[in-house]
């Protein structure tokens, strides 16, 4: 096709790579500044490049890993396949006979098997929640693993999101919301019905009594001044 065709859709605008997912007769693919395309629309979803140089590519409800020439680096064998942390490990699932979650590193193999339930993606500190399976009373319950697998915080939480500014996660216990540090200890109590992690600001909204209210890391609750109710948009997934 001509490397200036009229593209439908560009996504998001471009990276810091110079590159902007593009969409033509519902595929996608990569145009560079110019408008160009760099890897032409034949993929049925894409991701943006990771560090590493990789980006998952969909084709038929399977996703892998394509490079910058659009090549295929590791096959769409995959149902589901996140971008690449810091750590070089990408969540991924739906491959090998299991829907469990699990990590793999630029080769496509398994880094950690997937024997979580539920995964979030590997954070800037190098910890990511996971919901343990298996038996017992840590069954169904979150935790913290490092890049091999290991636990660092004992899964013991409800549920959990990543840790964010402040090294400080989100993290439910007996259906109340707090924030815990790196080493699983409380900094702010489990005490609100919802939470969102930490922002640049150093406050958060917390869902307390009926209301969202705004915290800073110290727990004291206050109302925006200039918005008396900062309702965020959507509740806070696993994940």
């Amino acid at each position: 096709m001509d490397s200036a065709a009229a593209f439908e859709l560009v996504d998001f605008g471009f990276s810091a790579d110079g590159l902007a997912k593009a969409k033509y007769d519902n595929k996608w693919g990569f145009i560079d500044n110019k408008g160009e395309w760099v890897i032409e629309p034949k993929f049925d979803l894409l991701g943006t490049f990771s560090a590493n140089g990789l980006a998952r590519a969909d084709i038929k409800m399977r996703a892998g890993l394509i490079n910058r020439k659009g090549d295929w680096v590791v096959p769409p064998r995959f149902l589901s396949l996140n971008k690449f942390a810091d750590n070089g490990l990408a969540k991924a699932w739906g491959w090998g006979g299991t829907t469990d979650n699990g990590f793999i590193d630029a080769s496509g193999e398994w880094a950690i098997p997937p024997k979580f339930s539920e995964a979030n993606d590997f954070d800037a500190g190098g910890l990511a929640g996971v919901e343990r399976k298996g038996r017992g009373k840590e069954k169904g319950k979150w935790g913290f693993i490092n890049h091999k697998g290991r636990w660092v915080i004992r899964p013991i939480f409800d549920k959990a999101l990543n840790f964010g500014r402040y090294g400080l996660a989100g993290a439910q216990f007996k259906g109340k919301w707090g924030f815990i540090n790196s080493k699983g200890e409380w900094v702010i109590p489990p005490k609100f019905d919802s939470v969102y992690n930490f922002s640049a600001g150093g406050l958060t909204s917390v869902y307390v009594g009926g209301l969202w209210l705004r915290s800073n890391v110290e727990g004291e609750l206050r109302v925006h001044a200039d918005y008396p109710d900062p309702r965020p948009e959507r509740t806070p997934r696993k994940e």
